[in-house]
């Protein structure tokens, strides 16, 4: 309820071993991974995961209450000695489960915030088009590259996004360290735009357009226009030219902003600690926000003449 102990997410796909983990790991990837046909959890991955997890937490002396959705998919467990399974009544998830108020939307809007910086990255480096979308960079990036970007999302939901969804769901605080939660009425200004619920498929394709994940003001054409003008502009202003061997080589944005995404892939390929992760995490934060405050507001003519 207090939204300080988050343990790894269980990634479902459907590839037991597939290509890019060749190498690996796979326990020391950010997350737990496991596959089936269909990509759906099932009784028998809920059990395994949840028997690993009541082993762990028997490990640290600790005990758990644990409240989960009222499906087939979890069943009941008598097994479990650290862990207490509550099932919330039939048909209420949607009105007070705390993951289903908002912190699964908040973490799929820091997923769909890191594809438009993956959209913007690869146009830079030529691997794109200008028309290519967050959408179509989603069917191109790796199973590894998923489950780092899925894995971040997760570490950036905040603490008080956590504790104010539980309180949503009806769940708080009785003694005086209630006191020091936020009011709920705050959580909308001061969190990540939520990622709006897909109902079918051209809504998925549409998916990105009220996201607020990139510039206010703008639109991610907006953007990746811009960025290109002033890639543009460098270049025509001589910034790149070497006909001055005493000028120091200054690292461009774009260097910059691929050197963290090999370095985040890196992390992740040599099992590297959550508190590692979270490092270069702020670090790429203050790459891309650096990044996109240097971008020069431009128009369309220069394009289109």
């Amino acid at each position: 309820m207090f939204g300080n102990d988050k343990v790894k997410l269980l990634v479902i796909g459907k590839s037991k071993k597939p290509r890019c983990f060749k190498g690996i790991d796979m326990d020391t990837l950010p997350v737990s991974y496991r596959a089936n046909k269909n990509a759906w959890m099932t009784s028998l991955l809920f059990e395994e995961w949840i028997t690993r997890w009541d082993s762990a937490l028997g490990k640290q002396s600790r005990k758990i209450l644990l409240l989960v959705d009222n499906c087939t998919a979890h069943p009941a467990l008598d097994t479990l000695k650290n862990i207490r399974l509550e099932f919330l009544p039939p048909n209420t998830t949607s009105l007070i489960q705390p993951m289903d108020q908002s912190i699964i939307k908040n973490i799929k809007g820091h997923y769909r915030k890191e594809l438009v910086q993956m959209t913007i990255t690869a146009i830079e480096d030529n691997l794109l088009s200008t028309s290519c979308t967050a959408t179509k960079v989603s069917a191109k990036i790796t199973v590894l590259d998923a489950i780092r970007v899925v894995a971040k999302s997760w570490r950036q939901v905040k603490t008080q996004t956590i504790v104010n969804c539980f309180r949503k769901g009806g769940f708080w605080v009785t003694t005086s360290e209630e006191g020091t939660e936020k009011n709920l009425a705050s959580q909308e200004s001061n969190e990540e735009q939520a990622l709006p619920e897909v109902v079918n498929g051209d809504s998925y394709l549409l998916i990105d357009e009220d996201m607020k994940c990139y510039n206010e003001d703008g639109t991610l054409e907006d953007d990746i226009v811009e960025t290109l003008s002033n890639k543009r502009l460098c270049l025509e202003d001589g910034s790149d030219s070497d006909s001055d061997n005493d000028t120091v080589v200054r690292i461009s944005n774009v260097v910059a902003k691929r050197s963290i995404q090999v370095l985040q892939q890196y992390f992740v390929e040599q099992g590297f600690s959550d508190t590692l992760h979270a490092s270069l995490d702020m670090c790429a934060d203050e790459v891309f926000s650096n990044a996109a405050s240097k971008m020069a507001q431009t128009t369309l003519d220069p394009f289109l003449a």
